[in-house]
């Protein structure tokens, strides 16, 4: 849980972020050293696209084996079809609580669906091709807005649609970006399929301490 002390206050659950790019063997000794680090989260997102095949098998491998919390994996868009088969050839469906963004071409999410049917977040391909191109996903288990950069997204309203998990992040490191996702995130839990419209969120935003 985390709490904002600002004109709203309301507490959200959050996940742990890890970002460590792939250079060498330290790197993934590195990131396996911070998720050791976070024993008391119960979600980390990971940040895997720049990760070579074969490292990244043997670094979530090592993951699994040293956390009890449930793992996203981001691949940003970086991962080819084949080379996705073959990491999620390694492992059970329940592996992973998501596969974020995991195919440098999200259509061929739905021949991932077939194959290997990992649950799936989208934040970059709904940007691409918009949610209804993936509303016949069986594996489209989240998705993830920035709420100052996706609020197009959002005022479409057809998140309600589905039954899913929805993420929110930051665009911008600072009390604006923060605060924006905690006050859409407590507007979405207290009003079921109701979003605010982008003058709501500003509004918001004006209260807040500069």
């Amino acid at each position: 849980q985390i709490s904002f002390p600002i004109t709203y206050p309301f507490s959200i659950p959050i996940r742990r972020f890890i970002n460590i790019p792939y250079e060498n063997k330290t790197s993934s000794s590195n990131l396996l050293h911070k998720i050791s680090s976070l024993e008391s989260s119960n979600c980390i997102k990971i940040k895997l696209g720049s990760y070579p095949l074969k490292e990244a098998i043997s670094v979530m491998k090592s993951a699994l084996s040293i956390t009890k919390a449930r793992l996203i994996l981001d691949f940003n868009e970086k991962w080819s079809l084949e080379n996705m088969q073959r990491f999620c050839d390694n492992f059970d469906l329940t592996s992973f609580k998501h596969l974020e963004d995991p195919l440098n071409n999200p259509l061929d999410l739905f021949t991932l669906a077939k194959t290997h049917p990992y649950p799936i977040a989208l934040e970059q391909g709904l940007r691409s091709y918009g949610i209804q191109t993936f509303s016949s996903l069986p594996t489209l288990k989240a998705c993830e807005f920035k709420p100052t950069v996706d609020m197009p997204l959002l005022k479409t309203k057809q998140l309600s649609a589905f039954n899913m998990d929805v993420a929110f992040s930051s665009a911008y490191e600072t009390s604006i970006g923060i605060a924006s996702i905690g006050y859409l995130a407590c507007q979405l839990a207290k009003e079921e399929n109701e979003f605010l419209t982008e003058s709501e969120l500003t509004d918001f935003i004006n209260t807040l301490p500069q």
